[in-house]
């Protein structure tokens, strides 16, 4: 064996030697330093969240806040759903037609509106809609009334007044033949019902008149 032959069996060996060889993690797994942050620090990580509305009017100060590239989607989706004019759009912004036209057609935005142009009927009433949902947007929703806080059902304290004038002796002693009750408080039926049925034998027959008086 020359030194080439020899040179070639022990590269082949180690080739065997690192197809049988395990690397790595067991668990298959690559922990990151993102794996144990609380929600704080990811917010921190994360910035500032912006969020656009577009397809709503607004002031032009607001309008001029967003970045230039999010002004042109602005204009350019107002154009597509209502055919837009520069006269259109400055009533939506509040502002005159030539300051619209003036910054519509600087070199960022770029964006230029034809002579004479006019919106069509359709697309006029759908525009107006936008003030007319505007408008009910601003009016301030009356609040809700307070909700009542829930009483205590108190039961009426019994006040039982027995009128004994009319009663008579009879061969088993003395028996009922009227009485009268009086209850004050929070009405409970339960309370006047049970009171009455107590203070009368099983199976009597009777008459019954009620008079209420509502206390303020």
């Amino acid at each position: 064996m020359n030194d080439f032959d020899y040179e070639v069996m022990q590269r082949k060996r180690l080739a065997r030697q690192a197809f049988h060889r395990k690397s790595g993690s067991k668990s298959k797994k690559c922990p990151m330093s993102t794996d144990h942050m609380t929600r704080k620090q990811w917010l921190e990580r994360c910035g500032e969240s912006v969020t656009y509305q577009l397809g709503k009017p607004m002031p032009w100060e607001e309008f001029k806040k967003m970045p230039v590239q999010i002004q042109k989607e602005y204009l350019l989706d107002m154009i597509r759903k209502y055919s837009t004019t520069a006269s259109d759009l400055a009533r939506l912004f509040g502002i005159g037609a030539p300051t619209v036209t003036k910054h519509c057609s600087s070199e960022e935005i770029g964006i230029k509106f034809s002579p004479g142009k006019k919106m069509p009927k359709d697309r006029r009433e759908e525009f107006e809609r936008l003030f007319l949902n505007e408008v009910e947007a601003e009016v301030e929703a009356p609040p809700p009334p307070a909700a009542e806080e829930p009483q205590d059902v108190v039961q009426a304290p019994l006040i039982c007044q027995l009128d004994m004038s009319k009663a008579k002796p009879s061969s088993s002693g003395m028996e009922m033949t009227d009485f009268s009750m009086s209850f004050q408080g929070a009405i409970n039926a339960e309370a006047v019902v049970n009171s009455i049925v107590a203070m009368l034998v099983p199976g009597a027959k009777v008459r019954l008149d009620v008079r209420c008086s509502v206390i303020a």
